[in-house]
């Protein structure tokens, strides 16, 4: 009985205690991976919006450009038209220079 009492009940205290450390650590590992788990899809659902996000702004670049060479277009478009406005306008000053001269020239 003295060597299961100092022998044999230390070994098995000694086993049990053993089995509690594995089962807290056990438990230890299992709420960090949930808890990694959790994170990784957190991670994913913002690296999911934030894809999003740079789709919409290479979209919004797209129409900017588009936007951007309509407005180049039109500018030239109006620099055309002032350009043929001050044609006219110097052929018309011409024009009235002529006519100026040749209204002087008649004798009232």
């Amino acid at each position: 009985m003295y060597y299961i009492d100092n022998s044999v009940r230390k070994g098995y205290d000694l086993l049990i205690d053993t089995g509690k450390n594995y089962e807290n650590d056990a438990a230890f590992i299992s709420d960090t991976s949930q808890n990694i788990a959790s994170m990784s899809e957190e991670l994913n659902a913002s690296t999911e919006e934030i894809s999003a996000v740079v789709q919409t702004i290479a979209e919004n670049m797209k129409d900017t450009k588009g936007n951007s060479e309509d407005i180049l277009v039109g500018i030239q478009e109006t620099n055309k038209a002032i350009e043929q406005v001050a044609v006219v306008a110097q052929q018309q000053t011409a024009t009235a220079e002529r006519l100026t001269q040749l209204a002087l020239s008649f004798k009232i």
